[in-house]
């Protein structure tokens, strides 16, 4: 949206405040009301609305049942919104939980890594053998970030055609990049490419919307 004016034109935010879990800490429970994560529905120029969240749940190993619980209140949110919808973020979840959080909303979410071959040489989102942004802490690799797509249904407008990492070399010196360990972040960035064909069924409401021609605009 920072780059894509027009898209930011026909967007808006989407509020995340769900219900406290029952649990004994209570911790997580307060934790659990305000989902970590921005959202927001775009409406591209075919009339397929598409909401996308970015967020960070929270760390730790031990916090695995609150991470499914803000992941699954946050896959709700947006698939109750529209049949469209992107989840990506920090999500520090580890290889144990991948099969709780795909079997959410009949197995309709897709992992993008695994959806474009699962390639080893852009698993890891955190790899502080290499990176050492945390200067003397443990070192190991983990996939904590995640994107998960969710395509439409039957009509399957959304699929996604690309995975890779960013911000995964040294910055500075132009060609060669930094310093070992001079990290814009203690995270690899993810980049997916999702297609989207077709075009959507526009509801009456929809189509009572303007769209704003910015295709004359610097």
């Amino acid at each position: 949206l920072l780059l894509r004016s027009e898209l930011a034109r026909t967007s808006r935010p989407l509020p995340l405040r769900v219900g406290a879990q029952s649990t004994q800490q209570s911790v997580i429970s307060d934790i659990a009301v305000n989902l970590p994560s921005v959202a927001t529905t775009i409406l591209l120029p075919n009339r397929t609305r598409v909401a996308v969240s970015s967020s960070h749940l929270a760390p730790f190993k031990e916090n695995a049942a609150l991470r499914a619980y803000q992941c699954q209140s946050l896959m709700k949110i947006l698939s109750d919104e529209c049949d469209n919808c992107i989840v990506i973020g920090d999500m520090n979840m580890r290889a144990s939980e991948d099969k709780m959080v795909e079997k959410f909303d009949n197995k309709s979410w897709i992992d993008a890594w695994k959806e474009c071959g699962s390639d080893k040489s852009v698993k890891f989102t955190w790899d502080s053998f290499v990176n050492n942004y945390h200067d003397g802490g443990f070192r190991f690799k983990a996939r904590f970030d995640r994107c998960y797509v969710r395509g439409g249904g039957n009509d399957g407008l959304l699929g996604v055609n690309y995975y890779g990492l960013m911000g995964n070399r040294p910055v500075g010196k132009e060609d060669g990049g930094g310093s070992r360990g001079d990290y814009l972040s203690d995270h690899f960035g993810l980049v997916v490419k999702v297609d989207v064909g077709g075009t959507a069924t526009v509801s009456e409401e929809e189509k009572k919307e303007e769209i704003v021609d910015l295709s004359g605009d610097d």
